[in-house]
C-alpha cells in the first residue's frame, strides 16, 4: 500500500482536526482534479471532470473548499475531499 493509500485511509478513517493544504493539494493533482484560487480569498474551487452530472457537485463537476490562511483545511473539507475521491475511483472501476 503507497503512502497515498494509507493517507487515504487514515483520511477516511480517523481524520485530524486539520489538514495540511500542500498534501491535500498534491493527492487532488494526483487524482485529477484541477484546483481553481481565484477571488483572491480562502475558497478554492475543486473541480473533476468525472463529477459532471454527480449529486452534490457543480455543472463543471466542481465543489468548494475553504483552505484556512492558505495552509491547513478542516476535516469537514477533507470528508468532503475523500467522498469525491471516492466517487471517482468507482466511475474508474466501472469503465475498466
Amino acid at each position: 500500500m503507497s503512502k497515498r493509500d494509507k493517507r487515504l485511509e487514515e483520511w477516511k478513517s480517523n481524520p485530524k482536526p486539520v489538514t495540511n493544504w500542500g498534501t491535500v493539494e498534491s493527492d487532488l493533482i494526483y487524482y485529477g482534479f484541477e484546483i481553481d484560487k481565484s477571488g483572491g480569498g480562502s475558497h478554492f474551487q475543486i473541480s473533476h471532470h468525472l463529477l459532471i452530472d454527480q449529486g452534490g457537485y457543480g455543472a463543471n463537476g466542481e465543489f468548494t473548499i475553504a483552505v484556512k490562511n492558505g495552509r491547513t483545511i478542516k476535516r469537514w473539507a477533507l470528508a468532503d475531499i475523500v467522498q469525491a475521491i471516492e466517487l471517482i475511483e468507482r466511475k474508474q472501476n466501472e469503465t475498466e
